[in-house]
């Protein structure tokens, strides 16, 4: 018979695992979430263009009407739709850049872990593996063992810390199968 301690042990560990692979899908998103967000301002800018006028305050008047005052309702509702994925990418994005900001200050080693998963997964322009060895003159070892504790150390902060009621986002097992198609 088990006991209850390696039960509990069991669970923590379970948990321990959900959150680390919860927090490398948010970073494997990343990138995209924000070039997302870019191209969908882009887009609604144009829009509001589109509208007679070359500023965003029309489109913000056109989304104020009523939807029978206007020819389109659908178009309405479109943009209504794409302003409201933009603000829920922004809070998506301000969580991680948040919580990226505590690892940071982590003591003893939170400058190379952000470091690290900066390189890989917030830059503008994704470094190789090689790169951020180079530039943190660390082993490939070392940078392996880094980049996965800078991952949990991330997702503590992430799920623990920054945002506790994040934790039921995701289906556990739905979570590790989505993060190990980034493998």
């Amino acid at each position: 018979m088990k006991s209850i301690n390696d039960m509990m042990s069991r669970s923590m560990a379970d948990a321990v695992n959900d959150v680390y692979h919860k927090t490398r899908l948010l970073l494997h998103i990343y990138r995209d979430a924000v070039w997302r967000m870019e191209e969908d301002i882009i887009d609604i800018h144009d829009a509001a263009c589109s509208l007679g006028g070359d500023r965003i305050k029309s489109l913000c008047d056109f989304l104020s009407l009523d939807i029978g005052e206007y020819r389109n309702g659908t178009d309405k509702r479109r943009l209504e739709e794409r302003l409201t994925s933009i603000a829920e990418s922004k809070e998506i994005i301000d969580i991680i850049d948040k919580s990226l900001a505590k690892l940071r200050n982590y003591p003893g080693y939170g400058e190379i872990y952000f470091q690290i998963l900066y390189g890989c997964h917030i830059s503008r322009q994704r470094l190789s593996h090689k790169q951020i060895m180079d530039r943190l003159h660390i082993s490939p070892s070392t940078y392996f063992r880094y980049k996965r504790q800078a991952t949990e150390k991330l997702g503590t902060i992430l799920w623990g810390l920054v945002r506790p009621e994040l934790s039921g986002l995701w289906d556990p097992t739905d979570c590790k199968q989505a993060a190990e198609r980034y493998d």
